[in-house]
């Protein structure tokens, strides 16, 4: 009841982005997508111009919106922006799930060949030894060569994950 009332921090305060984000997290999960992009959308800059830790998340959380909506360009531009916030902040649940989520609107809107961002995150997950995220980009490059029938690269990109799930 105090949560929907406001008043969880001072006034002006950079907090406030952070309930934002919890608002529009909590309205999203009860069907409430107007309210919860207009609390998500608040929630993006802290004061209302500084990215923060769960930048990436309110953008991943509005792409997920736009998805359940059919809105797939708007999707995919959140989804990308949710993965450029994670990176930066190093936040590899939202960056591996903004991939995900990208990787299946890319799917979803037609678009021929292999998500751009796929190879870019395998290949650096690969030199900076982050295991999940390297197999999971990689197995996205598999998957979209295997889509495109391009049956060489497909078996390649499998190989890397072979040759990388035994380190």
């Amino acid at each position: 009841d105090r949560f929907s009332r406001g008043g969880l921090t001072m006034a002006n305060h950079w907090s406030n982005g952070w309930i934002e984000l919890l608002s529009g997290v909590a309205q999203a999960g009860v069907g409430k997508s107007e309210e919860a992009l207009g609390a998500l959308s608040r929630a993006v800059l802290l004061d209302g111009q500084f990215d923060h830790e769960l930048t990436g998340f309110a953008f991943l959380v509005q792409g997920e919106i736009a998805l359940e909506a059919g809105n797939l360009q708007a999707a995919a531009n959140l989804f990308a922006e949710a993965g450029y916030a994670a990176y930066a902040y190093r936040d590899f649940y939202v960056l591996d799930e903004a991939l995900r989520q990208g990787f299946t609107t890319h799917i979803s809107q037609g678009a021929e060949g292999v998500y751009p961002p796929l190879p870019v995150v395998a290949t650096w997950s690969q030199r900076d030894n982050l295991a999940h995220l390297a197999v999971a980009a990689q197995l996205g490059v598999a998957d979209s060569l295997a889509a495109s029938r391009q049956t060489g690269g497909a078996s390649a990109a499998l190989t890397a994950v072979s040759s990388r799930s035994r380190d």
